[in-house]
């Protein structure tokens, strides 16, 4: 009874009056194994969690350095009191994100490869691994189990200096309007950037976005309530390596570690916004600013989805929208922008989610002769 599932998604804690308790309900724990898919034989906690009483309900507090739970032992006031249990160190289970997040679907181990021929020896290949970072709050994001990721990808851009790194922090819905929430996922990026730079990597190899949540991969509510699994799902942040010149996939193979989203609360909203930013596209910048609070008020809180980008050149902050493959449509719905009043509003050419370097365009046009109507403004 009572069971408590901890952080890392492999630590089950429960109460049972089996033949292995000390009398009455014990407090017991019990691990999954990814690769036996199975749980662990149940073991007691013991003394001084247990005693010759009843214990139930326990809860490992978000601290990971104290549990509370209820016993009915004989040192209470009478029934069932409530106590605490303080550790000398965090207790590991809490460390560790789980992945998956939620059990709808559990990681099958990956096939091996059939060997398709590719121009570079697959012994040359670096791998990039960008993992997908979830947080409960701004304090997680310096958890050792955070910043070791962010350790790894730092060492990668710091070992390659044509490697870039896209930043995108997504959040929930909550209670905020559409604009508090891009900023503060934009605060957030800001956030991480800083730690990237403050351990050696260069500011110019990072580009921060704040997506707020527009994007969403789960929804928030089931029945008219809360869903907190979906909450939980769609506070997250994405990296992505990239290149400003074409050419990457000869040299390097991306892995991106996504969390699978189980069915019943998974939201398209996510899918169709990357589908759209496939290959080559185009978005429309709107205005920018020297500070993302001057953008705020200049974002509606329903229909158009937008995000904020922090120009690494000119350092001040872009509000954009509108996402087309070609660049004729993208031209028209800039202008339309121009009609509303945003006169400064442009066309900007993007490789998937990263912008194009102006002195890379040429190159780019090769590979997608779009580009061109880009580069002398067809109309």
């Amino acid at each position: 009874v009572s069971p408590f599932l901890a952080f890392d998604g492999r630590t089950l804690i429960f109460s049972s009056n089996n033949i292995m308790s000390m009398g009455g309900f014990d407090l017991f724990t019990s691990y999954f194994d990814d690769l036996a898919k199975a749980w662990s034989m149940p073991t007691n906690m013991g003394i001084p969690i247990n005693s010759s009483e009843d214990e139930k309900y326990f809860r490992l507090n978000k601290n990971r350095l104290s549990a509370l739970f209820a016993s009915n032992r004989k040192t209470g006031i009478g029934g069932y009191d409530i106590y605490f249990a303080y550790f000398n160190q965090a207790i590991s289970p809490q460390l560790d994100r789980s992945r998956p997040i939620y059990f709808g679907q559990v990681k099958s181990e990956k096939s091996s490869s059939s060997g398709s021929a590719t121009s570079t020896p697959l012994e040359s290949k670096i791998f990039l691994s960008a993992p997908t970072i979830f947080y409960e709050s701004d304090d997680q994001l310096s958890l050792p189990s955070i910043t070791k990721q962010m350790d790894i990808i730092g060492t990668i851009l710091q070992e390659n200096a044509n490697l870039n790194l896209n930043v995108e922090v997504f959040t929930d819905k909550g209670k905020n309007y559409k604009a508090q929430n891009l900023l503060i996922a934009l605060n957030r990026a800001e956030g991480i950037k800083e730690y990237f730079t403050h351990h050696g990597v260069k500011p110019s190899q990072i580009f921060i976005k704040g997506l707020g949540s527009d994007f969403p991969i789960a929804v928030e509510t089931l029945n008219d309530q809360v869903n907190p699994a979906g909450v939980s799902l769609n506070r997250r942040i994405e990296f992505t390596f990239f290149q400003h010149e074409p050419g990457m996939d000869s040299k390097y193979t991306q892995v991106k570690e996504t969390s699978p989203v189980n069915l019943l609360i998974k939201s398209n909203d996510y899918d169709i916004y990357r589908s759209k930013e496939s290959n080559l596209n185009y978005k429309i910048l709107i205005m920018s600013s020297s500070s993302p609070a001057n953008l705020e008020s200049y974002i509606p809180d329903s229909g158009q989805t937008f995000y904020i980008e922090k120009n690494n050149i000119t350092g001040k902050y872009e509000l954009m929208t509108d996402i087309q493959n070609e660049y004729a449509p993208s031209n028209k719905l800039k202008k339309s922008w121009v009609a509303k009043g945003f006169e400064d509003a442009v066309v900007v050419a993007y490789i998937g989610n990263s912008r194009i370097n102006t002195n890379a365009l040429a190159k780019w046009a090769e590979k997608y002769p779009d580009l061109l109507n880009y580069i002398y403004r067809s109309e």
